[in-house]
C-alpha cells in the first residue's frame, strides 16, 4: 500500500518514479522533484560509530543524476541536497542510494528513484462557476381571485423561481525561477550572469577597435547570453572572454538585460599611461661586449607590428627608443585576446658602430593582458685586432740578414677567422723566408718584384684576448746607401663575418699598406720600423754583430754601406803600380818630342 501511495503522489507532481525495494521505516529517503529543482533528504541510516565491534564498514553513498550529469556524495548517517533547475524546460533525474552496510548486517537499504519533471508554467489560473436554482411556493387566501373561495381548486397561488450564479477564480503564482524571494514579474527576476570589462584593443593606427569582456554564468543551468553583435552559450558556472564593438556593453538572456559592463578608458592611446589598453610588458636590455664606444653612446631599437590588410601583410613601426649600455627599459606593447595574437619584430637601427648586433628574441607574438613580462636582450659586440713589429738589429750593412718579428693579438670581443698578416718589405731588402711559430700557419711571397709582399695566414681562429703565434720574416739587406732611412710597416686583418681577406691584398706599392674599412673585417697597422745607412768601416775586422731591441714602439736599424777594405798590404801594391805607370808615361812623352824636332 505504501509503495502504491508513493507512486500515485509522484505521478501527481509530474514525474514517473521507479522504486527499488523499500527500506525499513527507520531509513527514510525523501526525493521531491518540483518546478524549480530536485530536493533529496536521507536520514536515519547506519553510521560507522554504530557498527558492531570488529565489523568492516564503508560509508553510505548517493548518486544524483540530472539531465545525464551525475554527482556522487558520501555520507555517514544522513544527508540532504538541493539541485535547482530551470522551470521552463523538461528535466530527467535519478537518485541512487547505496548503503554499503557493515559486514554481517542482515538487511540492505539500497534504493533508486527516477523520473521526468515536465516544464512548469509560471502562472496557473483556475475559474469555478456554480449555478443554484431555488423554487418558493407561497399559499394565500384566494386573493388572486376574490370570486373564488380560498379552497377552490382554481384558487392556485403563484410560483416564484430564483436562480443564483456564483463564479470563483483562483490564481496560483509560482515564485521567480532565479530568485524565490521575488515574484516572476519583478524586474530583478533575472538569471545571475556577470560581465567584467578587461581591456580595449588598440590598432597600429592608435584606434580602439575591440573591447574585451569576461562573461560568467553563475547559474547551474546552461544559458544563451546575447549582446549587440554577438552571443555565447555558457554552461552552469562557466566563463568565457568575448569581444564586442561597444564600450560598456549590455548582455541579455531571453531578451531581458541581466548585466551591464563598466566602460573602459579610451582617453589615452599610450599603453604606458592607460592600463585599460590590452597590453603586455616587454623588458628590453642592452649589453655591450668587448671594447666599444663611450658609456654615453646611444643604441636605437625599433619595434614593428605586423598588420594585415586583405592579402597584404606588412610590419609597421610601433615604437622607436634609445638604450645605453647596461640599461634596461620596460616597454608596454599593445596586445589582444584574439587567438592569433599580435606579432612583433625587433631590430636595432643604430648599433653604435658595433661589429655585430644580436637580438634575442628578435620577434614574438603577444596575446592576453598584463600579468606577464617578456624579456628581450640586445647584445652588441666589437671586434678589433692589433699587430706589433720589432727588428732583430739596429745597424746592418749590405749582405747582412735581418729578422722582422710580428706579434698579433685579438683585442676585441669576437673570434677572428681567418687572420692574415701582410708585410710590404722595403726595396732595400730581399725576402729570404718566413715562419709561423709551431708551424701554426704559412707565409708566402705573394709579390716577387720589389717592393716584395709577404702574406702569412694562421691556420686556426683567434679567440678574443688571445695572442697569435709569432711570425718571423728573414730578409737580406742588399741595396742601401749610407745615411738612407728605410721604413717598414706590416698589417693584420681579422675576419668575424666577411669573405676571405686574402681575396684582395690592397697593395699600394712602396708607399705602404692601408687598412681600408671592409664589412665584417677588422684591421690594424703595425708601428713603422725605420733603418738608416751608417758610416763605412775602416778595418778589416768582421762586421760588428747586430743587437736586438724589442718593444712595442718603432725599431730603428742603421745600415752601413759596404766600402772597399783598407790596410798595409793593399797600400804597398798600389804604390808599385803607381810608379810603373808614371815611368811609362814619361818615356812616351820624351819619344814624341824627339820626333817632332
Amino acid at each position: 500500500m505504501f509503495r502504491r501511495l508513493l507512486l500515485m503522489l509522484t505521478l501527481l507532481i509530474g514525474g514517473v518514479v521507479i522504486l527499488a525495494p523499500s527500506p525499513a521505516s527507520a531509513h527514510t529517503p525523501t526525493v521531491e522533484p518540483t518546478c524549480t529543482g530536485l530536493s533529496v533528504d536521507l536520514i536515519y541510516y547506519e553510521h560507522r560509530e554504530n557498527r558492531p565491534p570488529g565489523a568492516s564498514y564503508d560509508n553510505n553513498s548517493v548518486t544524483v543524476t540530472i539531465d545525464g550529469d551525475a554527482q556522487t556524495f558520501i555520507f555517514p548517517g544522513s544527508w540532504s541536497g538541493t539541485f535547482p533547475w530551470s522551470s521552463s524546460q523538461d528535466h530527467t533525474w535519478k537518485v541512487e542510494i547505496d548503503t554499503n552496510l557493515y559486514s554481517g548486517h542482515p538487511t540492505a537499504y539500497d534504493a533508486e528513484f527516477s523520473g521526468t519533471q515536465q516544464a512548469c508554467t509560471t502562472t496557473t489560473t483556475t475559474t469555478t462557476t456554480t449555478t443554484t436554482t431555488t423554487t418558493t411556493t407561497t399559499t394565500l387566501p384566494c386573493e388572486w381571485n376574490p370570486q373564488l373561495p380560498p379552497n377552490d381548486p382554481d384558487c392556485t397561488p403563484p410560483t416564484t423561481t430564483t436562480t443564483t450564479t456564483t463564479t470563483t477564480t483562483t490564481t496560483t503564482t509560482l515564485p521567480c525561477e532565479w530568485n524565490p524571494q521575488l515574484p516572476p514579474d519583478d524586474e530583478g527576476c533575472v538569471p545571475d550572469v556577470s560581465i567584467e570589462a578587461i581591456c580595449a584593443e588598440l590598432t597600429v593606427d592608435d584606434e580602439f577597435e575591440t573591447y574585451w569582456y569576461r562573461i560568467t554564468n553563475n547559474e547551474s543551468v546552461a544559458l544563451e547570453i546575447t549582446w549587440a553583435g554577438g552571443s555565447v552559450t555558457l554552461q552552469g558556472g562557466e566563463s568565457e572572454i568575448v569581444g564586442a564593438d561597444a564600450n560598456g556593453v549590455q548582455i541579455s538572456v531571453d531578451g531581458k538585460v541581466v548585466a551591464t559592463a563598466d566602460s573602459l578608458d579610451t582617453g589615452s592611446t599610450d599603453p604606458a599611461l592607460n592600463i585599460d589598453i590590452c597590453q603586455i610588458d616587454v623588458q628590453f636590455s642592452k649589453d655591450v661586449v668587448g671594447p666599444g664606444p663611450g658609456a654615453d653612446t646611444l643604441y636605437t631599437i625599433k619595434v614593428s607590428r605586423l598588420t594585415v590588410d586583405g592579402e597584404s601583410a606588412t610590419f609597421e613601426e610601433e615604437i622607436t627608443f634609445d638604450l645605453l649600455d647596461n640599461e634596461s627599459k620596460l616597454i608596454p606593447l599593445p596586445s589582444t585576446f584574439n587567438p592569433a595574437g599580435i606579432e612583433y619584430q625587433i631590430e636595432e637601427i643604430d648599433a653604435g658602430g658595433a661589429s655585430s648586433s644580436a637580438i634575442s628574441p628578435n620577434s614574438f607574438v603577444l596575446d592576453g593582458h598584463r600579468g606577464e613580462t617578456i624579456s628581450v636582450e640586445v647584445i652588441n659586440s666589437f671586434a678589433s685586432v692589433s699587430i706589433d713589429k720589432t727588428t732583430s738589429a739596429t745597424t746592418v750593412v749590405n749582405g747582412d740578414e735581418l729578422n722582422y718579428t710580428l706579434q698579433v693579438t685579438n683585442t676585441g670581443a669576437l673570434t677572428l677567422d681567418p687572420v692574415v698578416v701582410d708585410d710590404l718589405l722595403p726595396s732595400a731588402v730581399s725576402y729570404v723566408t718566413g715562419t709561423v711559430a709551431g708551424g701554426a700557419g704559412t707565409c708566402t711571397l705573394t709579390q716577387a718584384s720589389k717592393p716584395q709582399l709577404v702574406t702569412c695566414t694562421f691556420d686556426d681562429a683567434l679567440a678574443p684576448g688571445a695572442d697569435a703565434p709569432t711570425i718571423t720574416l728573414l730578409v737580406k739587406v742588399d741595396n742601401i746607401a749610407e745615411g738612407v732611412e728605410v721604413v717598414n710597416e706590416a698589417r693584420v686583418r681579422g675576419v668575424y663575418d666577411a669573405p676571405d681577406p686574402t681575396a684582395e691584398n690592397d697593395v699600394l706599392g712602396e708607399a705602404g699598406l692601408t687598412c681600408v674599412p671592409t664589412e665584417g673585417e677588422v684591421c690594424d697597422m703595425s708601428p713603422r720600423a725605420a733603418v738608416t745607412g751608417g758610416t763605412a768601416t775602416t778595418t778589416t775586422e768582421p762586421a760588428p754583430t747586430t743587437t736586438t731591441q724589442v718593444g712595442s714602439g718603432s725599431a730603428t736599424t742603421t745600415i752601413v754601406a759596404e766600402l772597399p777594405p783598407t790596410g798595409s798590404n793593399g797600400t804597398n801594391t798600389m804604390v808599385w803600380i803607381g810608379g810603373l805607370l808614371l815611368a811609362i808615361g814619361g818615356a812616351i812623352t820624351l819619344s814624341v818630342r824627339r820626333r817632332t824636332a
